[in-house]
């Protein structure tokens, strides 16, 4: 509600009777009281209590006038004193205004990660940068923003790491199978693809398999590292074993000795 219209309000509802419990209420029970309590005093605190919940901050005007600078659009007078009005005016500054670099860096790498492409608004408009960041980092989907279609689609799919490429390349070659070009290119489909071979008990019984930060199967690092492992181990040599010499002599001598003494029990 504008400021004077909450003045005319409140000078037709001031009636002393009504306004002393008020006063008491907000202000402390001795406000009510002696002769600072008139019209005028009681308007101005209330004008003072509205004014602080509908006016912008100090920082949000600071930042609506560095948009208008940048931008340069004219800020109009009632952005100074509504708060609303103040945040529509920075919406509409910061759709036209374009993303700083260290904005446009983050999407660049948030984008190189997730493995897509970096829309074209995302490098013109702020405002446009600062929701494809928010999308990706909360989801890790592009809907919105692919193509400006609406309604978007399912999120867009990631590569496998080198670590799955080459543990499912191991696998694959024991039971002398190929690999398909979705697991290739796919992480789901790489995860699902180990999941299936070590369940089937084509691979070496390794830890189970780990849950990926994004929320996609991985395979462990022991199970990698397993693998590695038993196909460089070399079978061991059987160790010397060193006959008693009692059993030495009576093989020289082509004659049996006992090994124990007359009446032991060999037991």
């Amino acid at each position: 509600m504008p400021p004077l219209a909450m003045l005319s309000l409140a000078v037709h509802a001031l009636q002393p009777s009504r306004l002393a419990p008020h006063v008491r209420a907000r202000w402390g029970a001795g406000a009510a009281d002696g002769p600072r309590y008139s019209l005028r005093c009681i308007c101005t605190m209330m004008m003072d209590d509205a004014y602080s919940n509908f006016a912008p901050s100090e920082k949000q005007l600071q930042y609506a006038q560095r948009l208008a600078q940048r931008t340069g659009l004219d800020l109009p007078p009632e952005a100074l004193s509504d708060k609303e009005s103040c945040s529509a005016f920075i919406d509409e500054a910061l759709s036209k205004s374009p993303p700083s670099a260290n904005q446009v860096a983050y999407a660049k790498s948030l984008a190189q990660s997730a493995c897509i492409e970096l829309p074209e608004q995302v490098l013109r408009s702020a405002k446009s940068c600062s929701e494809f960041i928010d999308e990706i980092q909360q989801s890790g989907s592009t809907a919105g923003f692919a193509g400006g279609s609406a309604g978007g689609g399912a999120a867009t799919s990631r590569l496998p790491t080198d670590k799955q490429i080459i543990f499912a390349a191991s696998l694959a070659r024991q039971q002398q199978i190929g690999l398909s070009h979705e697991v290739l290119s796919d992480r789901a489909a790489a995860s699902s693809f180990i999941d299936s071979m070590l369940a089937g008990g084509g691979a070496p019984n390794a830890n189970t398999p780990i849950a990926d930060p994004s929320g996609l199967s991985l395979v462990s690092e022991s199970a990698v590292a397993g693998q590695e492992l038993q196909s460089t181990q070399e079978p061991l040599e059987p160790a010397p074993f060193d006959l008693p010499a009692a059993v030495a002599d009576a093989g020289d001598g082509n004659q049996e000795r006992s090994l124990f003494r007359e009446g032991q029990i060999p037991f």
